[in-house]
């Protein structure tokens, strides 16, 4: 959870898998959250082109939560 670019934040999200860890880049890019159950290990990122974006960083953080609290229940 140490990323090579230090400018990038790691911020835990407790309550999805065995671990799980939103990415958050500088300059308001979209965050990924990255999620570990078990052996199985994926990531979600909210991309969209339209300007301005629709939604905040933290509407997108909330959003990538659900699908990945309902991607976990499938695995």
């Amino acid at each position: 959870m140490h990323p090579a670019i230090t400018t990038i934040k790691i911020e835990p999200v407790s309550g999805i898998g065995d671990e799980a860890f939103y990415q958050i880049y500088p300059n308001n890019q979209s965050p990924f959250i990255w999620v570990r159950k078990g052996n199985d290990t994926f990531a979600l990122r909210i991309l969209t082109q339209l300007k301005p974006k629709p939604f905040t960083i933290d509407q997108e953080k909330s959003k990538e939560a659900a699908l990945a609290k309902a991607a976990v229940g499938k695995l």
